[in-house]
């Protein structure tokens, strides 16, 4: 797994465990395939992974440090308001800092080189959803150049 993709499917991981009728996010209708449909109220809570951006700075003559800012859409029932929604919020921030084995890792297992960052993204409100984006911001491992697949 490459430094790229090793946090990414960290988090699909993350999300999909903890989507669970048990987990932090039971209930959700959880997305990483970037098709949500969201077409009623029965629909929602939804969460959607977003596609990533990559950034890359380098350190010394052959290491790059590798940087993903990917966002995670939350959707909740607009009649549920915003307290609600900031919930929904919390327990998808909640997730992502949790393992799949309960403990809390902002690391994501070993493939950042600091925690995960989060802010808030874009938002709005349709007739029947609030969408807020959770931006993150994932610092990974450094890697030798032509090497990033094979960390």
């Amino acid at each position: 797994m490459g430094v790229l993709s090793a946090p990414i499917t960290e988090i699909e991981a993350r999300l999909q465990y903890h989507g669970r009728s048990t987990g932090i996010l039971g209930g959700f209708r959880i997305e990483v395939n970037q098709t949500i449909m969201v077409g009623g109220q029965a629909d929602l809570p939804a969460i959607r992974l977003n596609l990533p951006n990559t950034s890359e700075v380098r350190r010394g003559r052959n290491i790059v440090v590798p940087t993903l800012e990917i966002s995670v859409t939350v959707s909740t029932d607009r009649n549920r308001g915003i307290a609600c929604h900031l919930g929904a919020i919390e327990k998808v921030m909640d997730a992502l800092e949790t393992s799949i084995t309960g403990q809390v890792d902002p690391g994501l297992n070993g493939t950042l080189r600091a925690p995960i960052l989060m802010s808030s993204g874009s938002q709005n409100a349709l007739e029947l959803s609030l969408n807020s984006d959770l931006s993150l911001k994932l610092e990974t491992q450094c890697s030798p150049f032509a090497n990033r697949r094979s960390q």
